[in-house]
């Protein structure tokens, strides 16, 4: 395998794992929030080249050693994006309460101002 192909599963190791680190970060409220829809587009353009890649990989025990890296930080990084999805749910449903109340309470306050 040319090393180019290499370097590319290594660059995406180390995106990978930075990225797993910050959906830990968010997973934990030390976070900046959730990734957003160009990040997690730009994770599967990645992931898309190394798939193609793959495809025509050798059987270089670096390069063995890179996708089986990269496959557990696929499997780890699947599983925090499906916490996280849980917490925010349960996010996505205390602010749709909140606003609920928010809500009620701007209503009282037009029906209070029509008393007057």
């Amino acid at each position: 395998m040319p090393s180019s192909a290499l370097d590319l599963i290594r660059s995406a190791n180390d995106q990978l794992k930075k990225f797993q680190e910050e959906l830990v970060a968010v997973a934990k409220g030390d976070g900046r929030g959730a990734p957003s829809a160009e990040e997690l587009q730009a994770l599967g353009r990645l992931m898309e080249q190394v798939r193609s890649m793959l495809k025509a990989s050798s059987g270089d025990a670096g390069v063995r050693a890179e996708i089986l890296a990269y496959n557990d930080h696929l499997r780890q990084i699947r599983s925090l994006l499906e916490g996280l999805e849980s917490q925010l749910s349960a996010r996505r449903d205390h602010l749709r309460a909140e606003w609920s109340r928010l809500q009620a309470a701007a209503q009282w306050g037009k029906s209070l101002k029509q008393v007057r």
